[in-house]
């Protein structure tokens, strides 16, 4: 059995797309997280439960001591990423968390091969960063700090061969981070590999703190998936 395939197996993935018609030919879809999460939602290995959970119509995430890297039960969920043009974007929060924490959104295709925008806490001082995995090289392409916003508004967008990153602090004006080529991301595992293997999701880490510290929580109040 090949790797990806072994992997696979043990992601026991199912892809079943739910969309609204945002204009004709076009897909969308919209969650506000004001109901349970369906059958269209993905998780890596089986959740921990303890660290998925809606209050007052958001989705809160709670850190995991395992990165998407590490692929120890992971705290992230996600869809198909099912057109190959496509604008990803949500609204969050990181109240309460402690030095090393992240949370945002990620191209995921296997643990050594994907790519995200995430705000972190560095002693209490936000930042915005976009990184990539592929393989053995990790690395933070671009970081900028923004404070101690309370929101955060971080956007992924697949056009032409690039995922292309950014984030926003008022939900209006949006701030270009990098790009990273697609080819990257889905053809690294397996040349036959197309963007049906990709995962578009929320992600909650710890980010290399202590796990005695305690689970925090990452607040996600909406995703949006528009096809360009």
């Amino acid at each position: 059995m090949t790797g990806k395939r072994h992997f696979l197996l043990m992601l026991a993935l199912v892809c079943v797309t739910l969309v609204q018609a945002a204009e004709p030919g076009k897909r969308y879809w919209h969650y506000d997280f004001n109901q349970p999460l369906g059958p269209e939602w993905e998780y890596i290995q089986q959740p921990d439960s303890s660290k998925y959970r809606m209050y007052d119509g958001w989705l809160e995430l709670g850190t995991s001591n395992s990165s998407l890297t590490d692929n120890d039960h992971p705290t992230f969920v996600g869809r198909c990423q099912d057109t190959s043009l496509f604008l990803l974007e949500t609204k969050m929060r990181l109240p309460g968390s402690v030095a090393g924490d992240e949370a945002g959104l990620t191209v995921y295709h296997m643990p050594d091969v994907h790519a995200e925008v995430y705000v972190q806490n560095l002693r209490g001082d936000l930042r915005v960063k976009m990184r990539y995995t592929l393989k053995n090289l990790r690395q933070v392409v671009s970081e900028v700090r923004i404070g101690n916003v309370k929101d955060v508004w971080l956007r992924i967008k697949k056009e032409g061969k690039f995922y292309s990153f950014f984030y926003s602090t008022d939900g209006n004006r949006y701030h270009w981070l990098e790009r990273i080529d697609a080819s990257l991301m889905i053809g690294a595992v397996a040349p036959s590999a197309d963007y049906r293997d990709i995962r578009l999701g929320m992600y909650a880490w710890q980010g290399g703190a202590q796990f005695a510290a305690g689970v925090t929580w990452a607040r996600f109040d909406y995703l949006d998936y528009k096809e360009l």
